[in-house]
């Protein structure tokens, strides 16, 4: 292990630490088969799952932060709080499915600065601009254009739910609707599921919605309606076509021209 510490003020340092990389396959390994000694896997007596088994379904491979990752986590101050960076990211690599923890697992964007001047505070508005805007560069990227919108709210109700045990008055009190509404719109989750790929943006609600409700109750506003207000406006400052813009809100074009009306 390599530490050096780097003096960035009075009283400011900047330390860096750098482990090679078999260290920590060797800790992976080792927590891993620690692990399969108490796993439940079907198929398998308690106890008795084979290594290989566990790091197939419990192994990640992450190799690192994103550039806007590595950008955003810089851009904080992190004062005399070590433990919590650590639980910022063993959360993001909790949610990560990918090779990099991107922003969007950490719920830290990079802020836009001018030179010479200090970041400006991020704020859950900003974060969720900035959250709806990268998930509309993926839609865009895409082959085939998805229902982003019903993506989403789909995303949020499991969310809600699963931070909630499941409980359904609670849920509905994390996303601001009625109970009744919320059943509804599980049962219709449960009769027609999502079948379609959703790679881009899974798992990006989960570390966003402690951000949604804190913008949703600013505002007074249930957190769905408060997400699909934004993306409205995200996609009318795109200036896409219209078509376009209905097919990533899920809806048809007059009842996406309806939307746009009715979104203050």
């Amino acid at each position: 292990m390599q530490v050096t510490v780097e003096s960035t003020g009075t009283l400011e340092r900047r330390m860096r630490v750098e482990l090679p990389a078999e260290r920590i396959d060797k800790e992976v390994d080792s927590r891993l088969k620690a692990w399969g000694r108490k796993a439940k896997i079907k198929g398998f007596r308690p106890g008795k799952v084979p290594p290989k088994v566990v790091k197939q379904r419990y192994g990640k491979q992450i190799r690192g932060f994103t550039e806007d990752a590595e950008q955003a986590l810089m851009q904080q101050r992190w004062p005399g709080n070590i433990r919590e960076l650590m639980n910022l990211v063993n959360r993001g690599v909790i949610l990560c499915r990918d090779s990099q923890l991107s922003n969007i697992h950490l719920g830290l964007f990079p802020n836009a600065t001018e030179e010479g001047k200090e970041p400006a505070e991020t704020s859950p508005t900003r974060l969720l601009r900035n959250w709806l805007s990268q998930l509309v560069d993926r839609s865009l990227a895409s082959p085939e254009l998805p229902p982003l919108a019903q993506w989403l709210e789909e995303d949020l109700i499991r969310t809600s739910l699963a931070i909630n045990s499941d409980i359904l008055n609670r849920a509905a009190q994390t996303l601001g609707v009625p109970e009744s509404t919320l059943r509804r719109k599980v049962a219709r989750l449960r009769d027609e599921p999502s079948v379609k790929a959703r790679s881009m943006h899974a798992d990006s609600t989960a570390p966003m919605i402690q951000y949604l409700v804190e913008v949703a109750r600013a505002r007074q506003q249930p957190v769905l309606e408060v997400v699909t207000n934004a993306l409205l406006k995200e996609l009318e400052t795109r200036q896409l076509n219209r078509r376009e813009a209905a097919a990533l809100m899920g809806v048809s074009l007059p009842t996406y021209r309806k939307m746009l009306n009715e979104t203050p």
